[in-house]
């Protein structure tokens, strides 16, 4: 994955286990301004980085701003021929708003398209999350779906074939172990490698 941007001292390259902490807390510093809660840890995210089939030298990014701090993560994950693939970017807020965003987005699609020359890509974000949303739309992406977390009672009462169709079951509903319920808006867009994305 490569950028089409130019984001002058930003360095964009694939991760290493080292980096492990570093996305953490940025996934994490990112989850406290949206829910007022931790995510993730480094053990997560490690794990998720051992799944078969994701390689980090292909299917990842971090984007170390000056003295080396992490302000961007990208990463593009298959879940499956009937669920397509995932994109999942956590900026920091210091960030947002500029080109980094849109540019991130922009070198996910392509790894889609080196993966598969026509997919269905999809987003996630938190409904109050505006930033993204807005730059989701502008990249031709459309609300599919929206799902709210909630308590684990709901959680186990709910019919979830009728959550995220197609999607693996624990990425179509959202549990945040009591706390009060959040709406997600997925957002998805079809591509083809006849159709890239233009560089701007």
């Amino acid at each position: 994955m490569s950028l089409d941007a130019n984001l002058g001292e930003l360095n964009v390259r694939p991760p290493v286990m080292a980096d492990a902490s570093a996305v953490a807390g940025l996934i994490n510093l990112c989850a406290m301004l949206e829910t007022g809660t931790l995510q993730i840890t480094v053990e997560h995210v490690l794990a998720h980085w051992r799944t078969p089939g994701f390689d980090l030298a292909t299917d990842a990014r971090v984007v170390e701003g000056p003295g080396g701090r992490m302000v961007g993560y990208v990463e593009v994950r298959a879940h499956g021929l009937q669920a397509g693939l995932v994109v999942w970017i956590r900026i920091h807020p210091d960030y947002t708003g500029g080109p980094l965003g849109g540019a991130l987005l922009r070198l996910a699609e392509r790894r889609a398209l080196e993966v598969c020359g026509r997919v269905i890509l999809r987003a996630a974000t938190l409904a109050v999350n505006h930033d993204t949303r807005r730059l989701l739309n502008a990249a031709g992406f459309r609300l599919a779906q929206r799902l709210w977390s909630g308590d684990q009672d709901a959680d186990r009462a709910a019919d979830r074939s009728a959550l995220l169709p197609g999607w693996p079951e624990e990425m179509r509903w959202i549990s945040l172990d009591g706390r009060a319920p959040v709406r997600y808006d997925v957002y998805e867009k079809e591509l083809r490698d006849d159709c890239l994305p233009v560089a701007v």
